[in-house]
């Protein structure tokens, strides 16, 4: 997306590391490139990384649900802490992304998802 002219907005809970990327990629194009903290298995980061997506650049055209997590551990130990949150990050999150982007999509009449598995 990012060869084909797009802004992007590049999203994760790692702040630091989507700011690298913003910076390295500025630099080689008259493209924005903006980061944004965001906790996918969290609603209210994702409506607030969705408003400031908004207020950047008045549409969002295209999204991409890349996040995930793999909290990996034997069943004799499993974890429903971490089940849930994988979940949430890996499941509900697609989903609350796609639907706080909608209104977007409705006004735009047009907009598209990637879901990447």
């Amino acid at each position: 997306l990012y060869q084909d002219g797009l802004n992007i907005v590049a999203v994760d809970i790692n702040l630091s590391a989507v700011e690298a990327l913003a910076h390295t990629l500025n630099r080689s194009s008259d493209q924005r490139v903006v980061a944004i903290q965001a906790d996918m298995g969290d609603e209210r980061s994702i409506s607030a990384m969705v408003d400031q997506a908004g207020e950047l650049f008045g549409r969002i055209d295209v999204v991409v649900n890349n996040a995930a997590i793999n909290l990996r551990g034997s069943i004799y130990d499993f974890n429903p802490e971490h089940w849930d949150k994988m979940m949430a990050v890996n499941l509900r999150g697609p989903a609350l992304l796609c639907q706080k982007i909608a209104p977007f999509w409705v006004k735009q009449q047009s907009g598209r998802v990637i879901n990447i598995v």
